[in-house]
């Protein structure tokens, strides 16, 4: 191949891990940003509501939990195979939400896609590393922007659509950009098995593989203390981001109102 072409190629693969960012916070948005503007439209209360996010952020770090060592020990294309995966699910449970009403099932279809979209964020973020054998420096904090200018777009879009269209918009735009992401997520795979990853250093095939998270957290003391932090932060932004509109009707606003402030 020669020195255009690779340009060009390497220039498209960029392209496209910033659009798979765009579609992946727009899912999220769907999916986790206006879940409580769908549930308080099907008579959950507020503790009800918070019940059924934190439940599927646990089953989410249970899921991320066990991939994650799934994939280090799977083939040369793991991260590729289980987004794809649970993008599909996500989208099936996304179709599910038109027909369920309050209850049992609806809830525990909110709970996966919860868990699910949360546990394709550290997968959209590896799948830097997988392009990255491709010979592709990828520019992530610039992708990673694209991720956040679409949620901001979608998030006011949203807004308006569940005000003049219904809260059924949720789901339909939900369906939207699932099917895009699952369509980005395939033409990587077409694309191709990258090289195999470098040879790991002997530290961590000793301390990481043999011993598990308890070596890697006497290795790394201090990188601990920043995950408490990250830890805290999310504490509270988790509040503003699931009780957004909860806040915004209080002071006589509705859900056009939260799609701006959310952008």
């Amino acid at each position: 191949m020669s020195g255009k072409r690779m340009l060009q190629a390497r220039k498209a693969r960029s392209a496209a891990y910033g659009a798979l960012n765009g579609a992946y916070w727009m899912l999220y948005c769907v999916a986790v940003s206006y879940a409580g503007v769908f549930l308080l439209d099907r008579g959950y209360s507020s503790s009800q509501i918070g019940a059924i996010i934190a439940a599927g952020y646990v089953l989410g770090l249970l899921l991320q939990s066990a991939a994650a060592p799934l994939a280090d020990r799977a083939g040369r294309a793991p991260v590729a195979v289980m987004t794809v995966e649970a993008a599909g699910i996500a989208l099936t449970l996304l179709a599910l939400m038109f027909s369920l009403e309050k209850g049992f099932f609806l809830t525990a279809v909110f709970t996966v896609l919860i868990a699910l979209v949360v546990s394709i964020q550290p997968l959209v973020n590896a799948f830097t590393f997988y392009l990255e054998r491709f010979g592709t420096e990828i520019p992530f904090g610039l992708c990673r922007g694209v991720g956040s200018a679409s949620y901001a777009a979608l998030s006011a879009v949203m807004g308006l659509l569940t005000v003049r269209a219904g809260i059924l918009s949720i789901p339909a735009a939900g369906l939207i950009v699932a099917a895009l992401f699952l369509f980005l997520m395939l033409l990587f795979c077409r694309a191709g098995i990258p090289p195999a990853p470098p040879q790991k250093p002997k530290w961590a095939e000793d301390d990481g593989e043999k011993r598990g998270l308890a070596a890697y957290a006497r290795r790394y003391r201090s990188f601990l203390f920043l995950l408490g932090g990250m830890a805290l932060i999310f504490f509270g932004h988790s509040f503003f981001l699931n009780f957004t509109i909860q806040i915004v009707n209080g002071v006589g606003g509705n859900s056009a109102d939260m799609g701006v402030l959310n952008a």
